[in-house]
């Protein structure tokens, strides 16, 4: 199929086609011709017309409409064409099959990586199997996003401009010029129905009613807060029967405004707990609540937006609230740390073996040249003893270096899934390794609506050479499953890297009594709760199990933390925040001690307990996996660990699996999961 990437990809044919790319460009109409049997419209290009080119995916909104009278199947294809450079795809080529019954018209969302937009463009074609083009249509690449953007959905436009006057009028006139040269403000007429879409969102004002968002709309936006986003929620504006004051003690039941409800409103577990003007930490993210967007607190919060050194330090101190110091630990990579200990790796000779079989080499020659030979008299024999002994003894390292080698293909899954305690959504982080005994080619297959995150080689930051110098771009087959090729040399694998999200029937929570409940469904081989002063070690956690905290055994918090090795990667850190004020409570004064060192994270280490560290560390790959792991690398202050978010469940397991595969093969599968689960409320 002719189509980006394919092997029959000639540009020297594809001029016509390129001509009236270029054409519809220059008339602003990305829409085919109404001939064509698909029609095809690009009708987002990103969210508000801005994207971020730094590995986060690009909303692209395609319409599409079958105009004839009959079915018709086809495969779309999506990418990014630089037009300096042949029209050939910058980042990645999207397919996705798709069938139209006659007349229907369809909406589909795909997740593309845009990285430039300059002599550039977001290309859309749909062909038949036969290679016939059925419809196509270009746009220009939007503009990169030069600051935070916040996205608004308001009930009306009027809304709107009265939200912008507050943000940028609010605060000196300094403060005023900071926030209209970093903050870009953007209203959107319609929200995207898939979370991903949001991720160019820095923060999101939520102030239109509920019931003008569908249920994937309103999911959209709670996973884009789980994910690390901040939704600012418009009370006034919402109608959902959320009450806005919060019960003082809400142990069971519900408000009798909710009564006879039969929806529950938008993120009302949360919101049932959060004081309006307090702003709340939601997993990776963060939630506030205003009465309206005349409310004074509502002002204060995006002044914060526009501090400086010019600001009085009395009125920092109460902005304060609204900027919460953020995490300043190590990266929270945890799928890459459990395919580092748990995943499949190739073991080859380190440098002291190489020497020792250089050393034994070297004697050898010495030995039987210059001492067996001499005393036989025939000294003239070491023309072929010295290539005999090399041959023989390059077999030998050979052999002993490929005792460990792989003999079938591997299939390792590490899956991280991050929730909170109040919700059964949670982000998933997958990492998949395909290993490989020999050169071949590998399609990995993976069943969901997964998000593929690229490779460095995407980054614009980084210098690759020119743009054809880079490789050729991959290709993902998208939808139901996600599906590509990777070309493998022989004792090598590859690392793909995904992000999705999964509804459990259930979370972790803690009752009254100070019980915890697993009803996720899964079961936990190893599971711990840690809080700012204790580490419970809750051991094997079936799915259903209610575990009474008070007399499972414990450890105290600062002995399973505050390890620190000077390697990369390191222990992961919390991917929640953190305070970066040093508390009173389990501070460490270290002016006193002129012998202690500082480590990455700016903690307080002796000497002695560095080389502990690094012996630990040594020691680790010959050590049973953990889950205290997790942990390890954390600040051992856990009143500034755990200033924000009051406690974090980890549960190792093996039942969540995403269900990954090789397609045509039958490779040696391991799959690993990992449960986080985060309290913001801790009795």
């Amino acid at each position: 199929m002719p189509l980006f990437n394919s092997p029959d990809y000639h540009p020297e044919t594809l001029m016509p086609k390129r001509l009236l790319l270029l054409l519809a460009l220059i008339g602003l109409a990305p829409v085919c011709r109404a001939a064509d049997p698909v029609s095809v419209r690009i009708s987002k290009v990103g969210l508000s017309e801005i994207f971020i080119p730094d590995g986060q995916v690009t909303w692209i909104q395609v319409d599409l409409r079958n105009t004839t009278q009959q079915a018709l199947a086809f495969e779309l294809a999506a990418a990014e064409l630089a037009l300096d450079n042949d029209a050939r795809p910058v980042t990645e080529t999207l397919r996705l099959a798709l069938t139209l019954a006659p007349g229907e018209a369809r909406a589909v969302h795909l997740p593309l990586h845009v990285v430039s937009n300059k002599e550039a463009v977001i290309s859309v074609q749909a062909a038949d199997a036969g290679g016939r083009t059925l419809g196509s249509a270009a746009r220009r690449v939007p503009a990169k996003s030069d600051g935070n953007l916040i996205a608004m959905l308001c009930a009306t436009p009027e809304l709107c401009r009265g939200i912008r006057q507050t943000i940028l009028l609010s605060g000196s006139p300094e403060e005023q010029t900071r926030k209209s040269g970093s903050l870009r403000l953007a209203q959107v007429t319609d929200a995207p129905p898939v979370w991903w879409a949001w991720s160019a969102a820095k923060a999101v004002i939520v102030g239109l009613p509920m019931a003008r968002l569908s249920a994937a709309q309103r999911e959209a936006l709670e996973l884009y807060l789980l994910n690390g986003g901040t939704i600012i929620l418009l009370e006034d504006q919402l109608k959902d029967g959320v009450p806005l004051l919060v019960p003082a003690a809400r142990k069971e039941g519900a408000p009798a405004a909710l009564a006879g409800r039969l929806h529950p409103g938008f993120l009302e577990s949360f919101r049932l707990r959060l004081p309006a003007g307090e702003l709340r930490d939601i997993s990776s993210g963060r939630l506030i609540r205003f009465p309206s967007a005349s409310s004074q607190n509502f002002a204060a919060y995006f002044r914060s937006y526009g501090l400086g050194s010019d600001t009085p330090t009395a009125l920092r101190n109460i902005l304060h609230r609204y900027r919460p110091d953020d995490c300043d630990c190590g990266e929270a990579d945890r799928t890459g740390w459990l395919m580092k200990r748990l995943g499949t790796s190739f073991r080859f000779p380190t440098f002291f073996e190489m020497l020792l079989w250089m050393l034994g080499y070297l004697l050898l020659i010495g030995v039987v040249n210059f001492f067996v030979l001499r005393r036989m008299g025939r000294p003239e024999w070491g023309w072929i003893t010295i290539p005999a002994i090399a041959v023989v003894f390059s077999c030998a390292l050979y052999l002993a270096s490929a005792r460990n080698r792989p003999r079938n293909f591997g299939l390792d899954e590490m899956t991280v899934y991050r929730m909170d305690s109040l919700s059964p959504l949670a982000i998933t982080d997958l990492k998949i390794r395909v290993s490989a005994p020999f050169r071949s080619l590998v399609r990995p297959v993976l069943p969901g609506p997964f998000v593929n995150i690229p490779s460095a080689r995407y980054d614009q930051s980084v210098d690759f050479g020119p743009l054809e110098e880079r490789g050729k771009p991959a290709e993902f087959r998208i939808g139901d499953r996600w599906e590509s090729s990777l070309s493998l040399r022989k004792w090598s694998f590859n690392d793909l890297n995904f992000f999705g999200y999964h509804r459990f029937p259930g979370t972790i929570y803690r009752d009254s009594a100070g019980r915890l409940h697993n009803e996720t469904g899964i079961s936990f081989e190893q599971a711990i709760v840690a809080d700012h002063k204790n580490v419970f070690l809750l051991g094997n956690v079936p799915a259903g199990a209610v575990v009474d905290l008070e007399r499972v055994p414990r450890s105290p918090y600062p002995r399973e933390s505050g390890r620190t090795a000077n390697h990369s990667p390191n222990y992961p850190g919390p991917d929640f925040r953190i305070s970066k004020q040093q508390m009173a409570t389990g501070a460490t004064d270290d002016t006193d001690d002129s012998e202690d060192t500082r480590d990455a994270q700016g903690r307080t280490a002796s000497e002695a307990d560095l080389k502990k560290f690094e012996a630990e560390w040594a020691a680790l790959p010959g050590q049973p996996f953990s889950v205290l792991e997790f942990i390890r690398g954390w600040s051992p202050d856990g009143d500034r660990v755990f200033s924000q978010t009051k406690a974090a469940f980890f549960g190792f397991g093996r039942d969540a699996a995403s269900g990954a595969s090789l397609r045509g093969m039958a490779p040696a599968y391991k799959a690993r999961s990992l449960t986080v689960v985060t309290f913001q409320e801790w009795p």
